[in-house]
């Protein structure tokens, strides 16, 4: 794999950086997910995230996740990195949101006045392969939450 281009170059340079990334990691490389062999069980993984926690505190995030699958969905993003590792990879990373669910998406002023909707929470933030670029995150999120309202009416 080639190195990428600076992000000065030439944007076809660029370009075709980006295309041949895709002999590494097909686009239907991407579409399908299966448990692998050896997954660990979720509520060990939750248990595991737990270290450094304020012990007391951790049953309060348990009790939040409890109340529906949106608040559950919130706060198990471990879980869905778990699952996005084992997907193929560039390994060409970029910076992430981390936490793109549709409660951290909104809209504000930019400096110059106008009105932007973009991410607006940004403590889970982390480098990460392009691949995980927020996209599965803000459409689970968003059926999840339309399943917890439809519950509630």
């Amino acid at each position: 794999m080639s190195k990428a281009p600076s992000r000065f170059a030439p944007i076809a340079e660029r370009l075709a950086h980006g295309r041949s990334l895709r002999a590494v990691v097909r686009r239907v490389d991407q579409d399908v997910w299966r448990v692998g062999a050896g997954r660990p069980a979720i509520v060990d993984v939750l248990r595991k995230t737990n270290t450094g926690r304020i012990e007391d505190l951790v049953p309060i995030k348990y009790g939040r996740m409890a109340e529906s699958p949106f608040a559950f969905f919130r706060g198990s993003g471990p879980i869905m990195a778990m699952d996005l590792v084992t997907l193929p990879s560039t390994q060409h990373t970029v910076q992430i949101c981390g936490d793109a669910h549709v409660r951290n998406l909104g809209a504000f002023a930019s400096a110059d006045g106008r009105i932007v909707f973009d991410v607006n929470d940004f403590d889970e933030t982390c480098t990460a392969p392009w691949e995980w670029v927020d996209f599965p995150e803000p459409p689970l999120s968003a059926t999840t939450a339309i399943i917890d309202a439809m519950a509630i009416s």
